[in-house]
Order: C-alpha cells, then sequence, then structure tokens
C-alpha cells in the first residue's frame, strides 16, 4: 500500500469527476452541422471524451474533415459557452471522496475540458477549494497523452512526478500517466471497461472515485 501523505493526486475531469457528455454531445453535433457535416451517434462521441477536440475531429469527421479541424473548435467553443457549465453534473460520492482526500493531499486537475469552465463547475458545486491547480486544454500546446500537461500541473503544485497519482477513466490517461512516470488509477464511471486497461500498468481498478478514499483517503487509511 502506498503512503498517502506521499501522494499528490491529480484527476482527469470528464467521467472521472464529472459527467459532462450530454453538453460535449450537444457542441460536437452543433460544429459538425455548421460545417456541414453528418452528426455523430452520442455513443461514438462518448468514447472520445477525454481527447483533444482535433483529434475527436479527425476520428467523427474522417476524410470530410480534412482543413476544418480549427473551425470545429471554434464552434465547438462557442456553443459550450452557453450548454457546458449548466449542463454538467458532478458525479456521485465525486464530491465526498474530494474532500475527504483533499483534507490531507495535494489535489490537481488536468482535462481537455477548458479550466475556465471546469472552475465554474466546481465553484457552483463548493468544490475549487479543493484543488491546488487546474489545467485544461486552453492551457497546453500538446495534448494527453503527450505528459506535457500533467507535468505542468505537478510544477504549478509544486511536486515530483514519482510522488503523485493520475486518477482517470480513459486509455489516453492511462497513457498519459505512463508516459510521465506517474502511478495510475483507472476508474469504471466512464465507458472505457476495466480489461481495455489491460495493457497499462495500474495501482488499482476501481468503479468511481469513492474507492480512492479506502486506498489513500484518511477515512480509509
Amino acid at each position: 500500500m502506498h503512503d498517502p501523505a506521499a501522494h499528490t493526486i491529480i484527476f482527469d475531469f470528464g467521467y472521472t469527476l464529472a459527467d459532462s457528455s450530454t453538453p460535449v454531445i450537444a457542441c460536437v453535433n452543433y460544429a459538425l452541422h455548421k460545417l456541414g457535416l453528418p452528426e455523430a451517434e452520442p455513443q461514438a462521441v462518448r468514447r472520445l471524451i477525454g481527447y483533444d477536440l482535433y483529434h475527436t475531429f479527425d476520428v467523427l469527421a474522417g476524410e470530410n474533415g480534412d482543413g476544418k479541424g480549427d473551425d470545429f473548435l471554434s464552434l465547438f467553443q462557442e456553443y459550450a459557452e452557453l450548454v457546458m457549465v449548466d449542463g454538467t453534473v458532478i458525479l456521485e460520492h465525486a464530491s465526498a471522496a474530494l474532500e475527504d482526500l483533499s483534507s490531507h493531499s495535494k489535489l490537481g486537475i488536468l482535462s481537455s475540458k477548458g479550466s475556465i469552465h471546469i472552475e465554474q463547475i466546481l465553484r457552483r458545486e463548493d468544490l475549487l477549494n479543493c484543488f491546488r491547480a487546474i489545467v485544461g486544454g486552453r492551457n497546453v500546446t500538446k495534448f494527453k497523452p503527450h505528459p506535457k500537461g500533467l507535468l505542468k500541473v505537478l510544477d504549478a503544485i509544486g511536486v515530483a512526478p514519482e510522488r503523485s497519482l493520475y486518477v482517470g477513466d480513459s486509455l489516453v490517461d492511462a497513457e498519459a500517466a505512463q508516459r510521465a512516470w506517474m502511478d495510475f488509477v483507472a476508474v469504471l464511471s466512464g465507458v472505457t471497461e476495466a480489461r481495455e486497461f489491460d495493457g497499462y500498468e495500474s495501482l488499482a481498478i476501481i468503479q468511481n472515485v469513492a474507492g480512492l478514499s479506502s486506498l489513500f483517503g484518511a477515512k480509509g487509511a
């Protein structure tokens, strides 16, 4: 068992701490429609939550999207200003887990979602003070699975990768942690199944972030 005092815990946001799938699907299809492209099936979008928007567009638009990535990004962000915050809900048990963990550990967030929206959502839920640093998709030049975003969060908090942990729901999160030389805990609160993490080293695979309290939290220590 790892010493909980040794860990700074960095979280992904979408499907790890919150469900933003409804507004994300709406934003994706708004942008695709404006570009004259077919709308995407909801499940196809859900599988891409956590990836950067350029990758999402490339997958969904295929050869029809050539050269339109910047336009897709702008249109997505345009509609996100209207629906993202109000349409995102914190996952069950996440609030209690964050309050427990933040009582003795340093917490941060790395997400492909915009940090301004994350901060607004957390402020609404009275959870913003749980976090020492938040890095979103507009704060980095290289996206997950590149490790640069994770290293930026750790630098802001002032800790080394070997004394930190990344918690996420997708394979891109697992790979980012591996490339940053960080420990990783997978949560199954998204659309990725446990067996899909077989190719990555994980400290644990848990149903949701509530399980972190028994692993690293004050209540479970």
